[in-house]
Order: structure tokens, then C-alpha cells, then sequence
């Protein structure tokens, strides 16, 4: 199974057919289905997600796209016996980086078509959502969403920096009640971030 975010920030559209082609070709692998979408559209992507993953037998689904896509995929995928195959089409592909995916694309895709080795991540589950990296309130979530995707296309992670300069100048610390083991506190953050 192929999961493939077009509007990721370094999508190569000739490359992902070169790769689609190249299972085809190989006689160890199996193409199942292809889910392809544009924008990361929560809710209609899931959706589409969980009818292939009903239609399809599968044992490794192949994610085209950044820390949103995966993140997206992994809400359809947290308990299914699967493997996850990432090559990191994003912009800032934290998930890729902490797992120690290659970065490079041809790379990539040969450790996501056979790479040998399982990272086991945990999951979160917050708000309806699954995260593997991290999960953040406040002023990081804040800027996250200010980013512009098509700066972020031009500029890649510079998009960022520009995007927290801004957010910097207008953001105002809020106060979260935060319950740990059981223990509940009330403070005052700019940020709060569970990894």
C-alpha cells in the first residue's frame, strides 16, 4: 500500500511514478493500492485511508511525504500489523530524521522497498489524532500553522524561521492545567510539548 501527499514540500511527481513503476517491475514486491491526495485534508485522507486499508491485504504501507502525512497515515495504521515505510518528501521530516531515514530520496526508497531493519515508535493519542513525534500547545503549535505552504515550498525550513519571527511578535503566554501521574497543576507557558 502507497500513501503519497502531492502538496508535501519536496514531492518529485516524475520520481513517484518512477518509484510505482519499479515495484511493478519487482517480482518481490506487491502494489496493492495507491492513495494519493493533495492537501492533508484530515478527515476525508483518513477516510480514504481506511477504505484501502479495508480493501487491501497488505504487510508494508509506504508513506510519500512529511511529519503531517505521516501522522495523518498513522491514524489508520496505530494496531494494525503492518510496517511503516517512510520516504520523507516534507519539509522538515522530523519523523525521518528521528528514526534515521535517509534523507536523500533514492536512498530512501531503497530502504523503504527493502530495508531489513523495524524501528518500533510509540504513539500519542490526543485530540482524536495520532502523533509519533511530538505533540505541542501553544506558541510552536501557533507557528506551525502560520506557515504558508507554499512558502514552505519555496523556502523549505526557512519558512519557519519567518513564520516564528511573526509569531513571536504577537504571541502571549496562556495558562494550560496539566495533569501528570495523576498530579494536576495549573501554569503559565508560552509552550507546552509532550515527546
Amino acid at each position: 500500500l502507497v500513501l503519497a501527499n502531492r502538496s508535501s514540500g519536496n514531492f518529485d511527481p516524475a520520481l513517484f511514478q518512477t518509484f510505482l513503476a519499479r515495484i511493478q517491475r519487482d517480482a518481490t514486491l506487491a502494489l496493492t493500492e495507491v492513495v494519493v491526495w493533495e492537501r492533508s485534508e484530515f478527515l476525508a485522507t483518513r477516510e480514504r485511508i481506511e477504505l484501502a486499508l479495508a480493501r487491501t491485504d497488505f504487510d508494508r504501507v509506504v508513506v510519500w511525504g512529511g511529519d503531517g502525512t505521516v501522522s495523518t497515515a498513522a491514524d489508520a495504521l496505530v494496531g494494525r500489523p503492518a510496517s511503516l515505510a517512510l520516504v520523507p518528501t516534507g519539509t522538515a521530516n522530523l519523523i525521518a530524521r528521528e528514526v534515521q531515514v535517509p534523507l536523500l530520496l533514492p536512498d530512501a526508497i531503497e530502504v523503504a522497498l527493502h530495508g531489513a531493519s523495524d524501528v518500533h515508535l510509540d504513539a500519542m493519542a490526543a485530540l482524536g489524532r495520532t502523533f509519533f513525534s511530538h505533540l505541542s500547545l501553544g506558541l510552536y503549535a501557533d507557528l506551525l500553522e502560520r506557515v504558508d505552504p507554499a512558502q514552505k515550498r519555496r523556502w523549505g525550513r526557512l519558512a519557519y524561521a519567518a513564520a516564528g519571527a511573526a509569531e513571536l511578535w504577537t504571541h502571549t503566554a496562556r495558562r494550560y492545567r496539566i495533569v501528570l501521574d495523576g498530579q494536576a497543576s495549573t501554569v503559565s507557558a508560552s509552550t507546552v510539548m509532550v515527546a
